[in-house]
């Protein structure tokens, strides 16, 4: 895999994948209604992965910075 590749899937891909599965994690035990407050955890923590490499994709990351 290309250098471009890595850092794309280092600063983008990897984190935003983790934070949909928290969210649906968190979610999930939620509707079961179990351990409300470590599920809402896992929400927020996946809200802030998902959120954060999308705000680094949207305005932080530029093609001159991957390549």
């Amino acid at each position: 895999m290309s250098a471009f590749g890595i850092r794309i899937l280092t600063r983008i891909l990897i984190p935003y994948t983790f934070g949909i599965f928290f969210i649906y994690l968190g979610g999930t035990g939620i509707l079961k209604k179990e351990k409300i407050v470590s599920n809402i955890a896992y929400v927020l923590f996946g809200l802030l992965f998902s959120a954060g490499a999308i705000i680094h994709l949207l305005f932080v990351a530029d093609v001159s910075m991957y390549s």
